[in-house]
């Protein structure tokens, strides 16, 4: 993903709904978020990202945190507030 397209995930979420199921590696990074915004109202995008640094993309690709928070909007999972 490129600077633009993120630019447009830039802001303020909540948590929407929770996840059906998740992959191993995907469950481990919504814990972290979900800890982050039982602590917080709202995190930013950037707050969020940071939350699950070292998030494996398919459990061996490192360095995609903001892919797996864009993930996580798409899914309705995160909401904009």
């Amino acid at each position: 993903m490129n600077l633009v397209i993120l630019e447009k995930y830039q802001g303020y979420y909540k948590i929407v709904k929770e996840p059906r199921s998740l992959k191993s590696h995907n469950a481990k990074s919504w814990v972290k978020i979900v800890k982050l915004l039982n602590a917080k109202e709202k995190a930013s995008f950037d707050e969020l990202t940071l939350a699950v640094k070292g998030h494996l993309h398919y459990g061996e690709i490192p360095d995609n945190e903001y892919r797996f928070v864009v993930y996580c909007i798409k899914n309705n999972w995160l909401g904009a507030v």
